[in-house]
This record gives structure tokens, C-alpha cells and sequence, in this order.
């Protein structure tokens, strides 16, 4: 499984009105700083939603994506804490993706974040190709960070609670970081021109916090 590529982990979700503090507080205050303390975690994110949705990002960097098939987060992920056993369940329409990120290009983070489900019409690799030729057209566009394409691992991303079986699809993500929201819809427009897309599986966020692991020593 090592393939020199980092790996991710991707939670969007939808929460009632009337758990958000309680969900905000989790993530804030627990979840988020307990993955990235497991080994091969490098940092983490969280977003809110500026247009589409689920409303609610996270998304996990690691070294490899074996940081998310070790015995460890396995464990965490089979007994979670008393708070999470709580938060979990009021997760509306929730989509978790473990996968291995191509097609880099840029460096950096932005403070906003694209998000666009792809379909699969071509080989990964061919598919991986093309996203690489548009994060390079995107790079030429003031205000672009960074993008990649993950694609999902369907043994490792599995479902949280209220996640709809019936329509599960595990898609490609091609995500674009942007350094102003403007440069965000301008990117997020050209990718949905030139990828084999739904237009309407589209979102834009913008950043709420950042957590590095070096910060957790």
C-alpha cells in the first residue's frame, strides 16, 4: 500500500440547529485534536460551508493512508469516546472518505476550500491526468493555493451512523484551496467545466481552525 502519496480523511456533515453547539464544542474541544495525535496524522481542518453543503468539513492530512489502516485508529474508530458515541448519531447525511490524495499541485493551505464529486468515466490514472492539467490551469488564476483528487478506498471509509446506504456512492473529490472566496467560485467554476462532474455536487467552505500534530507533542 505505500505509494509515496498522502492519505486523507474527508467528514462532511449536516447537524440539527439545536445540537450544533454541542457538535462544534466536540469537534473543538476533543475529536479533532485525538486524531491528530495518532501516529501518521500531520494536521487537520475544519470548515463551514459558504455555498452548498453539508454545511460541516473536516478533513485530515496524513503522511500515508496507512495512518487511517493502522491497529490504532482502528481501535479509536471501534470504541469511541462517551462524547463521540453522542455526537455521532446527530450527524445528518453524513459522507466519511478515507483515500490517497494525486494530482498535487501548489503548495500551502487557503483558507478556502472547493469541493467537487466526480464521476467516473475513465481509469483512475487517466482520471488523476486530468485533474493534474487543471489544478496547472487553476495555478495561473490569482488567489490559487493548492488542489488535489482523492479518491476513496471503499474498504476503509466506512459509513458513520445516519450515513444513507441506499444512495452511497464512492466518488472522486477533486478539492481546490483558495486564498479569497472570490478566487474560490472562480476555480470551482472552471473545474466543473473541464471534469466529468454533476455541477450540483459542488460545494465552497471556508476555514474555521487548523490543527497541526506538532502542536499536540
Amino acid at each position: 500500500m505505500k505509494t509515496g502519496r498522502r492519505g486523507m480523511l474527508f467528514v462532511a456533515a449536516d447537524v440539527g440547529r439545536e445540537d450544533e453547539e454541542d457538535f462544534n464544542e466536540w469537534y473543538d474541544r476533543e475529536h479533532l485534536e485525538d486524531r491528530v495525535r495518532m501516529n501518521g496524522v500531520i494536521a487537520a481542518s475544519r470548515y463551514v460551508a459558504v455555498d452548498g453543503g453539508p454545511k460541516y468539513l473536516a478533513l485530515y492530512w496524513a503522511g500515508s493512508i496507512e495512518a487511517f489502516d493502522s491497529p490504532e485508529y482502528a481501535h479509536a474508530f471501534k470504541n469511541q469516546t462517551p462524547w463521540s458515541q453522542k455526537v455521532l448519531p446527530k450527524m445528518l447525511a453524513p459522507t466519511r472518505r478515507i483515500g490517497e490524495l494525486s494530482a498535487e499541485v501548489g503548495k500551502g493551505n487557503g483558507g478556502f476550500v472547493a469541493v467537487l464529486a466526480l464521476l467516473v468515466t475513465e481509469t483512475p490514472g487517466r482520471l488523476s491526468e486530468r485533474c493534474a492539467a487543471v489544478g496547472e490551469a487553476l495555478a495561473q488564476q490569482p488567489g490559487f493555493v493548492r488542489s488535489y483528487l482523492l479518491t476513496p478506498d471503499d474498504t476503509l471509509s466506512r459509513p458513520l451512523p445516519l450515513e444513507d446506504l441506499s444512495t452511497r456512492r464512492i466518488a472522486p473529490i477533486f478539492i481546490i484551496e483558495s486564498s479569497s472566496t472570490r478566487s474560490s467560485e472562480s476555480a470551482l467554476s472552471e473545474a466543473i467545466d473541464n471534469l466529468p462532474c454533476a455541477p450540483t455536487a459542488a460545494a465552497r467552505y471556508a476555514l474555521a481552525w487548523n490543527l497541526e500534530s506538532r502542536e499536540c507533542s
